[in-house]
């Protein structure tokens, strides 16, 4: 569910629906923290057979993978 904007000094929020308590930054870092690990799951299906997987990807090293939302 998505609720009013708010103003950044706002840390917090109460769900309308389900009464639950969010907390702005933790909710940041959850949705980066998904949004990271569903590229890194993209770039590790576009590598090439036969290829590690390496610790860590940068988008430099793969010009030819192209990142789709």
């Amino acid at each position: 569910m998505i609720g009013p904007k708010l103003d950044l000094a706002v840390r917090g929020w109460s769900c309308g629906g389900c009464g639950a308590e969010h907390d702005r930054d933790v909710n940041a870092a959850r949705n980066l923290r998904d949004e990271g690990m569903r590229l890194y799951e993209l770039v590790a299906s576009a590598l090439p057979p036969g290829r590690a997987m390496p610790s860590m990807i940068r988008a430099s090293e793969m010009p030819d993978v192209v990142l789709t939302a």
